[in-house]
């Protein structure tokens, strides 16, 4: 019985932790790309050099977290390495399996920030309740709290996001751009927040 239960408590992890890599690939290749939005993240560095260089947004997002979790697998461990490995890699394959089509589902950049914002939070939400990590920025700022630990998690991320939304206005020279990306971040932001502690509330009323 207890060997059932440890294996359905992995299978939940994991099917958890792939359908938040797949819910975001959609929101990174449906809405952000096509629009070049950028709102923070490693999806936000991809599309930044995807503008440059021409190289598929997934293969960027998963090389430069692959960097992240060379450095981070010492000091993080081989088990939280694996399950966010396993949600890296669902998104980057479905992010250039959809860049296939070349499908644009609108270009309304408030629908846009706002659909975005939704299903990327709802993904993360996803695959952090489980315990695992959406890589790159989250798993950088880990790894930063360990030598700084008066800095929180939530204030290394927006330092970091912030840069990247900045960097992403600089490229495609349209302030409103970053204006939106604000808007899709604080949407995200909610929605993480919103799922996060409501599974919280609904554990310790069961308990």
């Amino acid at each position: 019985m207890k060997r059932k239960s440890t294996l359905r408590q992995h299978a939940e992890t994991f099917g958890s932790i792939l359908a938040g890599g797949v819910i975001i690939a959609i929101a990174i290749q449906i809405f952000l790309v096509p629009n070049q939005l950028v709102t923070g993240g490693i999806s936000g560095i991809a599309i930044i050099i995807n503008h440059f260089t021409g190289w598929p947004v997934g293969v960027l997002f998963f090389a430069i977290n692959a960097v992240m979790f060379a450095i981070a697998l010492k000091p993080l461990g081989w088990v939280f390495i694996l399950t966010a490995f396993v949600g890296i890699v669902t998104t980057s394959v479905l992010v250039d399996v959809l860049a296939l089509f070349e499908f644009v589902l609108t270009e309304n950049l408030l629908i846009v920030a706002a659909s975005s914002g939704a299903l990327i939070g709802a993904g993360i939400a996803l695959i952090f309740r489980v315990g695992s990590s959406t890589g790159g920025i989250d798993i950088a700022s880990r790894l930063i709290m360990r030598k700084r630990p008066d800095l929180t998690l939530g204030h290394l991320i927006l330092i970091f996001d912030g840069a990247i939304i900045i960097a992403g206005a600089v490229v495609f020279r349209q302030v409103d751009l970053a204006l939106y990306a604000i808007v899709s971040v604080y949407i995200l932001k909610r929605v993480v927040d919103a799922i996060l502690y409501r599974k919280k509330e609904e554990t310790e009323c069961s308990k």
